[in-house]
């Protein structure tokens, strides 16, 4: 498999008014793993993710995600995602700032 394949990115939201609500979001080919104490606090039915790709498309993930902990949620993509070609990604309306 190419290493284009294999890359993630990561960064941190405040998705909240108080500094106890930040939650880490990972990027990765199948989807977006977040992680942090404040997704116990957020009902799924509120959770928005938009991914806005380099070529100005975007990918909504409005439904689909997996509260596998109080702190841990993932949504899996119905396609794979090419991390490389992800200009932002958005949460609730809040854009994190991705790193590899």
């Amino acid at each position: 498999m190419s290493d284009k394949f294999n890359k993630s990115k990561r960064g941190h939201v405040n998705l909240g008014k108080n500094s106890g609500t930040e939650v880490e979001a990972t990027l990765s080919p199948i989807g977006i793993t977040l992680t942090g104490e404040a997704l116990g606090m957020i009902r799924m039915e509120d959770l928005k993710i938009e991914l806005q790709l380099k070529d100005g498309t975007k990918m909504s993930a409005l439904t689909g995600f997996i509260q596998l902990h109080n702190d841990l949620v993932k949504w899996i993509s119905s396609k794979t995602i090419r991390v490389e070609d992800v200009s932002n990604l958005v949460i609730n309306g809040q854009k994190v700032n991705l790193e590899e």
